[in-house]
C-alpha cells in the first residue's frame, strides 16, 4: 500500500474521530457509526491518490453540478463533522463562528490537508414563497422535524463561483460559459440608457440601478482574462470569506432577478485546505454554489459540515482519475 493511501486511511480517521468528539460530546446531534464501512474502505483503496486537488476534479468533471444536486440533510452520515442549527444575523455570528471553529480544530490537530463540504439552509421557511425563481425546494412530506428534506428543482441550475485572478487581484468569478451580455440581460433585465422624464425633473434612479447591477455581474472564470487556476497563489480562508460575503450581501445581480425579495439564499461550499511544505499558513481552494429557495421565516439555519476524503467516489465521478 502506498504512502499516500496510508496517509488518507490513517490520518483521516484520527482527525475525524477527534472532531466528532470535540463537537458532539453531549450534544446528541450526530448519528451513525464511526466505524469505516467496507464501501468507504474500498473507495479509499481504489482511488486514494487519483485526484490531487479540487481544481483537477472541477476541470475534468462537472463537480459543481454534482454538489448542487446532493441533499446533505437527507440522512445522518458518519462523515458529518457538524450537524446543527445556528443563527446568522447582524448581532449573532454563531453560524460563521461554528465554521471557523471547525477549521481551527482541524489545523490545531495538525492536519495538513483536508476537504470539507459546508451546507447552510434556512431552518424555517414561508411555504409557497419564491415559486418563480427557486432552484431548490423542500418536501414537507418527507422532512424531519429537525432538518427539512431539500432537493434541487428539475431544470433549474444554481449559480456557481470560485476564486480567480483578474488584473493581478483575487476576485469571485462565475463558472459559466454564458456570455457576459446574456447574463446581464438575465440578471439585470433590459438596458436602461436614459433617465425618466417626470415632467418636472429627470428621475435617473432606474438607470443607476441598472448600471449598478450590470457592474456587479461577476466575470466568467472561463474568460481568457481570468486565471482560475491561481497557480502559485495562496488564498486564505479569510480572503475567501471576505469575497463570498461581499458577493452574497451586496451583489445586485444576485438580488435583482436571480434571488429577489420573497426568496432566500441556500449555499453550499466545498473547501480544500492545505499547508504548503515547510509553511505555517494554510491555503485553500474554494467552490461556492448559490441556490435560490423559499424565503426564510427566521434567522436560524441548518448547518452541515461534512468531510470529503475522496471526491471521485463521494460525488460519483469515476472519470476524474
Amino acid at each position: 500500500m502506498s504512502e499516500c493511501r496510508l496517509f488518507l486511511m490513517c490520518h483521516f480517521w484520527k482527525a475525524f474521530l477527534f472532531i466528532m468528539c470535540l463537537f458532539f460530546h453531549g450534544m446528541g446531534n450526530a448519528g451513525g457509526s464511526c466505524k469505516p464501512s467496507s464501501e468507504l474502505m474500498s473507495s479509499l483503496q481504489d482511488v486514494a491518490c487519483a485526484t490531487p486537488d479540487l481544481r483537477t476534479a472541477i476541470q475534468k468533471n462537472d463537480l459543481l453540478r454534482k454538489i448542487s444536486s446532493t441533499n446533505f440533510f437527507s440522512s445522518v452520515s458518519p462523515m458529518d463533522v457538524v450537524r446543527s442549527v445556528e443563527t446568522l444575523s447582524f448581532f449573532n455570528r454563531s453560524l460563521t463562528d461554528k465554521i471557523q471553529e471547525t477549521h481551527k480544530s482541524y489545523q490545531e490537530s495538525g492536519v495538513d490537508n483536508y476537504t470539507l463540504s459546508i451546507t447552510s439552509y434556512p431552518s424555517d421557511v414561508k411555504k409557497g414563497s419564491c415559486s418563480e425563481h427557486k432552484t431548490i425546494d423542500f418536501n414537507s412530506d418527507t422532512s424531519s422535524a429537525d432538518f427539512p428534506n431539500y432537493s434541487a428543482v428539475p431544470g433549474k441550475e444554481p449559480r456557481s463561483f470560485q476564486v480567480g485572478t483578474y488584473k493581478g487581484r483575487s476576485v469571485i468569478c462565475e463558472r459559466t460559459r454564458t456570455p457576459y451580455k446574456q447574463r446581464v440581460m438575465a440578471f439585470c433585465g433590459r438596458p436602461v440608457v436614459e433617465c425618466r422624464d417626470t415632467g418636472r425633473s429627470e428621475d435617473c434612479s432606474e438607470k443607476m440601478e441598472y448600471e449598478k447591477c450590470k457592474r456587479s455581474v461577476p466575470i466568467s472564470c472561463l474568460s481568457t482574462t481570468v486565471d482560475d487556476k491561481n497557480e502559485g497563489r495562496c488564498i486564505s480562508l479569510e480572503s475567501f470569506s471576505d469575497l463570498s460575503q461581499n458577493l452574497l450581501l451586496s451583489n445586485v445581480s444576485l438580488e435583482r432577478r436571480y434571488c429577489p425579495d420573497g426568496c432566500s439564499y441556500y449555499t453550499q461550499t466545498v473547501q480544500r485546505v492545505y499547508r504548503n511544505s515547510g509553511a505555517e499558513n494554510y491555503c485553500s481552494d474554494n467552490y461556492l454554489i448559490v441556490h435560490c429557495g423559499p424565503e426564510k421565516d427566521a434567522n436560524s439555519y441548518n448547518l452541515n459540515i461534512r468531510e470529503i476524503n475522496n471526491l471521485c467516489s463521494y460525488f460519483d465521478l469515476p472519470s476524474c482519475s
